[in-house]
């Protein structure tokens, strides 16, 4: 039986790994393609390690292999405590790092700088609420966690070109109302020797319970 809250058997879960998804969400992803009520294997294509700069928590992101979505699975360790998630990227947001979220003007992503004429990009903060609007029309507000953005060494398989030793920043946010994706991520990768910053992504997603994953490592 797979020991999914035991923090080594996540060091060991490589790209090429299978994930088989059974929540909710991907069971209804499964009936609307015709293949019946049963779970959705996608291949690990892509692995970021993110470890918080003070040792707070760290974080396994594992990119799967999907034509249609972009999705990830989470796992946060805290001491000794594991949380597992799956998000999607969201399909109205256009990723881009913070230049390029000043020029769509996507302004509600940062507080508001001190001097407004004069700021560096890598110098604003992210926001402490975000506002989604759900295919209904309603407004969910999702709120910050507690513990602010956390700023991150991140390593990851495989290696991109052109980049070394990237640096990354999350932010974690929660639906004030019941919503079946209660999790918001603002994930940046890179950006510590940009002026640009780095590659912004917003997702929404939810948690994961044990019989809702299964996992096939390479």
């Amino acid at each position: 039986m797979l020991d999914l809250y035991n923090i080594e058997f996540w060091k060991g879960i490589g790209p090429g790994s299978t994930f088989t998804l059974k929540d909710k969400q991907a069971i209804e992803d499964s009936m609307e393609k015709g293949k019946g009520m049963k779970g959705v294997d996608y291949m690990v294509k892509t692995v970021c390690q993110l470890t918080e700069l003070n040792g707070l928590a760290q974080w396994y992101l594992f990119l799967l292999d999907d034509p249609g979505e972009m999705i990830w699975v989470m796992v946060k360790i805290v001491e000794e405590e594991i949380d597992l998630r799956v998000y999607f990227e969201h399909p109205q947001f256009e990723s881009g790092n913070r230049k390029d979220m000043i020029d769509y003007e996507n302004l509600w992503l940062f507080m508001a700088p001190d001097n407004p004429e004069t700021f560096q990009y890598n110098d604003l903060k992210f926001t402490d609420f975000v506002e989604i609007e759900e295919e209904s029309g309603e407004m969910l507000l999702y709120k910050q966690k507690g513990f602010d953005e956390m700023h991150c060494e991140c390593n990851m398989m495989p290696v991109p070109s052109g980049i070394k030793d990237p640096v990354a920043t999350i932010v974690e946010y929660q639906a004030k109302t019941a919503c079946d994706n209660p999790e918001l991520l603002l994930f940046e990768l890179g950006g510590k020797d940009a002026s640009d910053g780095g590659l912004i992504r917003l997702m929404l997603g939810c948690s994961l319970g044990p019989t809702e994953i299964d996992v096939l490592e390479a």
